[in-house]
């Protein structure tokens, strides 16, 4: 994921395969929470995230209208 900040906000792109989802968070405290979509038919969904320090560390995430709460834990990306 690349995260911007823009003005108050953030700007979230999930590269996920070979497509990717845009979101647009909030961060209070050592929160970041998220809207995103994925283009295309998928519903829209909302994520939010613990940071500690200047990174993201776990968080969970939902897609409208679903029931299922996902948890995900995040690492550095390798850059090569």
């Amino acid at each position: 994921a690349q995260i911007k900040q823009t003005g108050r906000t953030y700007t979230i792109v999930w590269k996920i395969g070979e497509g990717q989802q845009i979101g647009t968070g909030i961060l209070i405290d050592n929160v970041l929470s998220i809207v995103f979509t994925a283009p295309g038919p998928a519903r829209p969904g909302l994520a939010v995230y613990s940071v500690t320090g200047d990174k993201i560390t776990s968080g969970v995430w939902t897609s409208l209208g679903s029931q299922i709460v996902a948890e995900e834990t995040w690492s550095p990306a390798d850059r090569h």
